[in-house]
């Protein structure tokens, strides 16, 4: 025991002041940007922010797909592969035990007349400890443990981009039904100014051609509700998509699009960012695994140390171990490789080369949330600047059609000038949605660039 124990330190003596120098890796990045809030009523992002919208009907389908999309349902299964893994490198501190036993019984035939018989019956007991000397057994559970949080900041990037996707297909749905909505009652007008252009024809006081031209306004206008039936049910079957099963099948009525609130977030300082985001932080994890695994690819280069101890018993019998014979054994093994043209070196060069292009990843994304958020705000203000644009436009439209409509009937006007105001005004109020809907999309992509209520510890 005593020239294990020498043999054992001299090497250690030899070895201890080789190592390969760790690239840097520095995570910090110089922050010098700040997010203004938005305005002094805003809320601070909570996770379940899609709740600020008000609408009990997106809760119910955000739950849906949270429980039924394949998406958040593989991603789920990841993080408990990433567990196992861990456990599994974790298992790599304990010995190993192997047990063996063997019986038999063998007949040698020398010649017809000579034989020889023999019987045996063995079991011994084997335990192995490697000596985790270069700290590779616990670099490699560091590496496990920083994949195994990848897992789950990963699982929360998915959960946050199937609930903004789903909250932003419930707001094309609402936008689809009240655009089609406000082109039906269009073309409902539409048919009810025929009437009344006919029963003029009928007294003799109009012509042909203002029936003619209504009647093609109408087959347009019949043309534009088709376009919208299309919009709204592909918008429902891509809601559909999300959830994993027919919405139809919850026999909600669908609110209006005007029912959903806009409450505001609070943005806060830029530098709170980087604990916001789970793609962020699922890459800073992939540079930690990364670091781990030069430590891991690095102490394959040096000898490895195994403690073995092995036992057992051994008789002349069949299936019986009676007046057996024993055997104890002790030893160090040392196992290293002299001469491998530099192929483990390499690996470590290779695992360095991987821990800097993650590194590189890691900033690349946390430049790329800067500037979603930066773009978000952007977009959310000229959102609200357009939206209060087109509502004035429509007052100004409402006025000119009820005025052009007056001056029709009095025969100011002609008919094609009565048209063209109409026309004027439900394109505009068509804007108007269309103006709501890039609101509320714009507010869905702050929360996603703010992390949607995600924090690191």
């Amino acid at each position: 025991m005593k020239i294990i124990i020498t043999t054992f330190t001299t090497i250690l003596l030899i070895f201890n002041g080789c190592s390969t120098i760790e690239p840097d890796l520095n995570l910090d990045i110089n922050i010098s940007k700040s997010y203004s809030m938005t305005n002094e009523s805003s809320k601070v992002l909570a996770d379940k922010w899609w709740k600020n919208f008000g609408s009990n009907e997106l809760n119910i389908l955000v739950e849906r797909a949270l429980k039924n999309n394949p998406d958040i349902l593989i991603s789920y299964e990841k993080i408990e592969q990433a567990k196992i893994a861990l456990a599994s490198a974790g298992a790599d501190y304990m010995p190993s035990v192997d047990f063996n036993t063997n019986t038999s019984a063998n007949t040698i035939k020398k010649n017809s007349a000579s034989k020889t018989n023999s019987q045996s019956t063995s079991a011994s007991i084997g335990i192995s400890y490697e000596i985790d000397v270069w700290d590779k057994v616990g670099a490699n559970i560091r590496a496990s443990k920083a994949l195994t949080d990848m897992s789950v900041y990963d699982y929360e990037a998915v959960r946050l981009s199937l609930i903004s996707s789903v909250v932003e297909s419930y707001i094309m749905v609402l936008s689809a039904k009240e655009k089609l909505s406000v082109a039906k009652q269009h073309l409902n007008i539409m048919k009810d100014i025929l009437k009344i252009l006919e029963r003029k024809r009928s007294l003799g006081v109009l012509d042909d051609l203002e029936i003619i031209s209504q009647r093609a306004v109408i087959l347009l206008q019949k043309n534009s509700v088709n376009n919208y039936k299309n919009k709204y049910q592909n918008a429902k079957y891509a809601l559909d998509l999300l959830i994993a099963e027919p919405i139809d099948s919850y026999e909600m009525p669908l609110e209006n699009i005007y029912e959903l609130s806009l409450a505001e977030v609070s943005v806060g300082l830029a530098s709170e960012l980087l604990l916001r985001r789970p793609d962020i932080a699922s890459k800073k994890a992939a540079v930690a695994s990364n670091k781990a695994l030069i430590q891991v690819a690095d102490a394959t280069r040096y000898p490895s140390f195994s403690l073995n101890a092995s036992g057992g018993l051994a008789s002349d019998n069949l299936l019986n171990l009676s007046s057996p014979t024993s055997s104890l054994g002790i030893g160090l093994v040392i196992q290293y490789n002299i001469f491998d043209r530099g192929r483990l070196k390499n690996k470590v060069l290779i695992e360095e080369s991987k821990a800097k292009a993650a590194l590189q990843s890691y900033r690349k994304v946390v430049l790329q949330a800067f500037s979603e958020v930066e773009v978000a705000l952007n977009n959310l203000y000229y959102a609200k600047e357009e939206g209060k644009i087109t509502e004035a436009l429509l007052e100004e439209y409402l006025l000119k059609m009820n005025l052009v409509d007056k001056r029709y009937k009095y025969g100011a006007d002609d008919f094609e000038t009565f048209l063209e105001a109409q026309k004027s005004y439900i394109s505009t109020k068509q804007q108007i949605i269309s103006s709501l809907e890039t609101k509320l999309n714009a507010l869905v992509t702050l929360h996603k660039a703010l992390g949607g209520g995600f924090k690191t510890d």
